[in-house]
This record gives C-alpha cells, sequence and structure tokens, in this order.
C-alpha cells in the first residue's frame, strides 16, 4: 500500500469512527450543542477532537468528499471549502 493509500485509508477509519460516534448520539437521544467528534486528519497518531453540533457534523457528512479536521492538520492536496470556530471542513479530490 502506498503512503498516499495508507493516508487516505487512516482519513477513512477517522471517518467510520466519527460516524459510530453520531449513530450512538443518535441512540442515547442527544441533540445537544456541542458533541466531540475526531479530527479527520490522515495522521494516525491524531486523538484530538472538536466540537460540533449534530447539523454541522450532517451538513459535513452530506458530502462523501468533505472532512471535519483541525486547523493545522489539512494534507497536501485537499482543498479548504469553509473555516468554522475550531475546524475546517476540507474536500478531498477524487471522491464523491
Amino acid at each position: 500500500m502506498g503512503v498516499d493509500r495508507s493516508l487516505a485509508e487512516n482519513q477513512r477509519r477517522f471517518r467510520l469512527a466519527n460516524e459510530r460516534i453520531d449513530r450512538a448520539r443518535i441512540e442515547l437521544g442527544f441533540d445537544g450543542d456541542a458533541v466531540p467528534f475526531l479530527c479527520e486528519c490522515p495522521d494516525m497518531e491524531c486523538t484530538e477532537v472538536m466540537a460540533l453540533s449534530p447539523d454541522e457534523y450532517a451538513q459535513v457528512r452530506a458530502r462523501d468528499d468533505r472532512f471535519v479536521i483541525l486547523p493545522g492538520h489539512v494534507p497536501q492536496g485537499e482543498e479548504i471549502v469553509s473555516r468554522r470556530n475550531g475546524y475546517v471542513i476540507t474536500r478531498k479530490a477524487g471522491i464523491g
């Protein structure tokens, strides 16, 4: 597996973890203002979290090519499409 492919796989794992967090939030009936989600950068060592509202997270997940990432963690080749309070939304070319 090449480096780019390995980085993409790490990013996919973080996305899947966030989807599990969101499903648990729904199952528990939590509709609070802030839910802790993992940074979806490709760095497997990253364990940082950011707070998003359920609606903010749903907006990110509405498109397959969007990722929620902490500022300063944006990988090369991803475009920042939106800057928010405490995180950025990126677009990965070739997805979606």
